[in-house]
């Protein structure tokens, strides 16, 4: 077995294997866990609920008593949205609205606490809560935004193997303005491994094909290229793709799928010389 087949194997395996290494079955992910911001928001509200006199500071009368139970469980009830709306793939949208919510009612207890209300100065201490909870809100959301411009994405993935141009140009043209040397192995789903692999084994096949195919018709290497590919099991490649490996082995050159599939079979980079769309 070649070093190459046991690189692939070993991914394979990789694929299948918890951390530890051991083959499993694929494993049920786990919910998120709630924001802690949310799970205090909910341990406030709840005590609001359940001894609003012991949060007051004072023996509440019974309507009093009512209002701050009901602000309680406004707080549970943002709390459990919040959450839902969180795990629910949303990052930052949920805490701007429950900023702007607890911002809103901040707003109300100061008006509240500059009037003669024999309830002013627990609306004053409200509204120091209210803006407290507003501005950890905003906050929160401001953080996940910086994370959102720094993440990558989902439609910039990284160039499939073989797609070099067919036009006089290879894919190590470009292949490692788009990726780095080594940064194919470090995605944590593996996903960047096996495309390094494959790639591999694609610059391996157009490799051997090269070295017995010079003088050749073109049409008869690009069949032997595709019962090559078809053998390891490689995903098919563009027609123009094809053309341009085929043409290139017909003429003795190994056509280059990228420069780190190339130096991973064998292949020294760069080439003395003006680029060419293969190497002697």
């Amino acid at each position: 077995m070649s070093p190459l087949q046991e690189r692939e194997r070993a991914v394979a395996v990789a694929d299948r294997a918890v951390p530890d290494g051991r083959p499993s079955a694929r494993r049920t992910p786990m919910p998120p866990a709630p924001p802690r911001l949310e799970l205090a928001r909910a341990a406030y509200g709840l005590a609001q609920l359940v001894v609003p006199d012991r949060m007051a500071g004072e023996a509440l009368t019974p309507r009093v008593r009512l209002v701050v139970r009901v602000l309680g469980a406004r707080h549970l009830l943002q709390a459990a949205l919040t959450w839902a709306a969180v795990s629910g793939g949303h990052s930052r949208r949920p805490h701007d609205v429950g900023g702007a919510v607890d911002l809103l009612h901040a707003g109300t207890m100061v008006g509240l606490s500059l009037t003669r209300s024999p309830v002013r100065r627990l609306a004053a201490v409200d509204a120091m809560c209210a803006g407290t909870w507003s501005l950890a809100e905003l906050l929160t959301a401001d953080r996940l935004r910086g994370t959102d411009r720094r993440r990558p994405s989902p439609d910039a993935r990284p160039a499939r193997p073989g797609t070099g141009s067919p036009s006089g140009s290879s894919g190590a043209d470009r292949g490692d303005d788009e990726r780095g040397d080594g940064d194919a192995e470090v995605n944590g789903d593996g996903s960047g491994s096996r495309r390094r692999v494959a790639a591999a084994a694609l610059q391996e096949v157009v490799r051997d094909l090269a070295s017995g195919s010079e003088g050749r018709p073109v049409a008869e290497v690009l069949g032997a290229l595709r019962e090559a590919m078809t053998a390891r099991g490689l995903s098919p490649q563009p027609e123009p793709w094809l053309q341009a490996a085929a043409r290139d082995a017909a003429s003795g050159h190994v056509y280059i799928v990228d420069k780190q599939a190339a130096r991973d079979v064998g292949i020294d980079l760069p080439l003395p010389g003006p680029p060419t769309t293969g190497v002697t």
